[in-house]
């Protein structure tokens, strides 16, 4: 049970973290969503994590976001990337090439949740939000005795409570569910 309740401590470290570092950009990440719907726009989702892709399946989903399940190439990238859509990219301290290229060459409006950023931090340009996740490169949280290797990453819980609130905050904006 210690293993348990040290990694629920971590779980609520990293959540207080969000609550009182990330709240001014969960609003600004939403008011960017909010504009982007009310001109017709769509929001592009994106996720670098095995779990995320499921939320998107369940029935209280608002439908707020469209998910892609296929990379981006520059075919497509040029036409999902543009004005009034917004790319949002759930991530693991990487950014892929072709939306930072449309990012920060096209002036593409972008939302950025990332964890680990401690070792990479990035230079976006004027249209986007980078939301840090608060968890750091590697995500585990336990150590074992006579086990090299950390245990039990919180990267995913996370990812999936940043998704909820997004959807959460918006429902309150727009007053909608788009999937009642």
């Amino acid at each position: 049970m210690r293993a348990l309740g040290l990694y629920l401590k971590q779980l609520e470290n990293t959540l207080h973290h969000l609550i009182h570092t990330q709240a001014p950009l969960i609003e600004k990440a939403c008011s960017t969503y909010q504009e982007a719907l009310n001109q017709k726009g769509t929001l592009f989702f994106k996720a670098d994590s095995h779990l995320i892709c499921h939320q998107f399946k369940l029935s209280g989903n608002p439908g707020f976001f469209r998910y892609l399940d296929e990379n981006l190439s520059v075919e497509n990238a040029e036409t999902l990337l543009a004005s009034p859509n917004v790319y949002t990219h759930l991530g693991y301290y990487t950014y892929p090439n072709i939306p930072l290229f449309f990012v920060n060459q096209k002036g593409a409006t972008s939302v950025w949740l990332q964890g680990g950023m401690e070792n990479n931090r990035i230079a976006l340009k004027d249209k986007r939000v980078v939301i840090d996740q608060g968890w750091e490169s590697g995500d585990a949280v336990l150590s074992l005795p006579g086990y090299d290797i950390r245990i039990i990453p919180e990267s995913g819980i996370i990812q999936n409570c940043l998704f909820w609130e997004l959807n959460l905050q918006l429902i309150k904006l727009t007053g909608d569910n788009l999937n009642p």
